[in-house]
């Protein structure tokens, strides 16, 4: 699955620039990397395009975005070794649709959209994997309550919001490592793990999405 996504122009004086970027970790594209995909995409003039630096590997396409006169837009992933990438220019499409009727200049508008559409690719059980995004459901519900007044309650979740995602991402690993071991007890332990720390930052859906794999496989 893709760790990051980044939309981005190629002007033909400057060169390559970031207009939005989303990543699930620290790592990130580079301007070698960008210059490269500016190499290939106007000099060789590929429309799809493939670089690698130490041990990422990254994906770039053009956007058709003619309709809103905006040239030169192209979107890129940051990628595992073994992506799918007929998969992923399926997803691109859809992806490039949502730019194209969405597109402003405001960068933190489009970083949201990145955002969104990067989710898109992603299960529910993957998503539970990253600490990164589990805090930031924490953070919109804290948002919410100290609007709401709630003081105390907001103060309690962010103190549970420094420690439960890393733990909770952790366990659904083993979990998910267990499951495909065919360790189907430990795994069952290890998802019960996981749906009570979900509990305690007040996550009711993945409390329950987590107890039904649970019971719902007979093996376990």
């Amino acid at each position: 699955m893709p760790s990051g996504i980044f939309l981005y122009e190629i002007d033909k004086s400057f060169g390559p620039n970031i207009i939005a970027d989303y990543y699930l970790s620290e790592k990130k594209v580079s301007p070698e990397v960008l210059k490269e995909f500016a190499d290939k995409h106007c000099k060789k003039d590929l429309c799809d395009a493939t670089a690698s630096r130490n041990d990422l590997r990254f994906y770039s396409s053009e956007v058709n975005a003619d309709s809103i006169n905006e040239e030169n837009l192209y979107l890129g992933f940051l990628i595992n070794e073994n992506e799918d990438l007929v998969a992923l220019k399926s997803h691109f499409e859809n992806i490039e649709e949502d730019i194209v009727q969405n597109f402003s200049k405001d960068k933190k508008k489009m970083q949201l959209l990145l955002k969104k559409n990067l989710n898109s690719f992603l299960s529910l059980l993957e998503k539970l994997e990253e600490p990164k995004i589990i805090k930031e459901a924490i953070n919109e519900k804290t948002k919410k309550m100290l609007d709401e007044g709630k003081l105390q309650e907001a103060r309690e979740l962010i103190d549970l919001g420094e420690k439960i995602p890393d733990k909770l991402s952790q366990e659904i690993k083993v979990a998910s490592e267990y499951y495909d071991s065919g360790m189907f007890k430990k795994a069952k332990k290890s998802y019960l793990k996981a749906a009570n720390l979900a509990e305690k930052i007040q996550e009711t859906e993945i409390v329950e999405f987590l107890r039904k794999i649970k019971c719902s496989n007979k093996s376990i």
